[in-house]
C-alpha cells in the first residue's frame, strides 16, 4: 500500500479488510490522515546523498549494472531494500524527505516496491517523499518548502548503517540451518518480472508454491 500512496501520490490511507468493505459500500472515508494535504508533509530529513555518492555510483556501470556493495552480490537490487529499511528506523515516526537517490542513473518501480516493503517493516510513518523521485517531491522550489516543514530534524545515512542493515537482515546466515521457508507476496510478486527472477536465482530441485490470489501453481 505504501508503494500506492507515495509512488503515484494516492490520497488514501492504509486501511483494514473490512474498513474496505464499509468504504466501499457507502462510497466515502474519513477525512483524517494522509487524505488531508497538510498531514502529507515531511517532518523529518534523510540526508543519503554522500553514500550514494561516493560508495554506490563509483561502482554503477555503464550498462545499469552494479559490481558487489560492501561485499554483497547483487548489491544494486539489494541497496534498495537495505535503504528502506535503515529509512524507516530513522524516520523516528515523521514523514520523511529522503534526499540523494536523483542522483542514480535511474530508479525503476520494482526498486520503489523494494524500498516501500521494507520501509513499512520499520517505519510507522504512512508515507515517505523522495526527492525528484516520487510525484510530490518534484522540483526546486516543492523541495526547498519541503525542507523548510522539516526544520532542523535531520539525519544523514552513513556507510556503516548501511552494513549493519545488510548484517541485521542477513543474520541467520551463520546459524548452520538451511533455509526452509521463504514468504514473498505483497509487493513483491506483484509483475512476471519478479516471478522469473525468482525462478532464476532458485533450483528447481526445490518445490516452489506461487500463490495468485485464490490459486496455488506448484513448480
Amino acid at each position: 500500500m505504501r508503494d500506492i500512496i507515495q509512488v503515484i501520490g494516492a490520497r488514501t490511507e492504509k486501511y483494514a479488510d473490512y474498513f474496505d468493505i464499509c468504504a466501499a459500500i457507502v462510497g466515502c472515508v474519513p477525512n483524517v490522515g494522509v487524505h488531508v494535504e497538510e498531514n502529507r508533509a515531511p517532518t523529518i530529513v534523510i540526508d543519503a546523498t554522500k553514500l550514494i555518492q561516493d560508495h554506490l555510483l563509483p561502482k554503477i556501470k555503464g550498462d545499469g549494472t552494479c559490481d558487489d556493495l560492501f561485499q554483497y552480490k547483487h548489491g544494486f537490487d539489494s541497496f534498495f531494500p537495505a535503504m528502506g529499511w535503515i529509512c524507516g528506523n530513522l524516520s523516528d515516526g515523521g514523514i520523511p524527505l529522503i534526499l540523494g537517490f536523483d542522483s542514480l542513473p535511474a530508479v525503476s518501480s520494482d526498486n520503489l516496491k523494494a524500498f516501500c516493503a521494507a520501509f513499512g517493516t520499520t517505519g510507522s510513518a504512512p508515507l515517505f517523499h523522495m526527492a525528484n523521485v516520487t510525484p510530490e517531491a518534484m522540483g526546486v522550489d516543492t523541495i526547498e518548502k519541503m525542507l523548510l516543514s522539516c526544520g532542523e530534524r535531520r539525519v544523514e545515512v552513513t556507510k556503516e548503517d548501511l552494513c549493519k542493515s545488510y548484517e541485521t537482515l542477513d543474520s541467520g546466515k551463520d546459524d548452520g540451518d538451511d533455509v526452509s521457508l521463504v514468504a514473498l507476496g505483497n509487493p513483491h510478486l506483484r509483475s512476471v518480472h519478479w516471478h522469473i527472477t525468482l525462478l532464476q536465482f532458485l533450483s528447481l530441485k526445490y518445490p516452489i508454491d506461487l500463490r495468485f490470489f485464490n490459486h496455488v501453481h506448484f513448480l
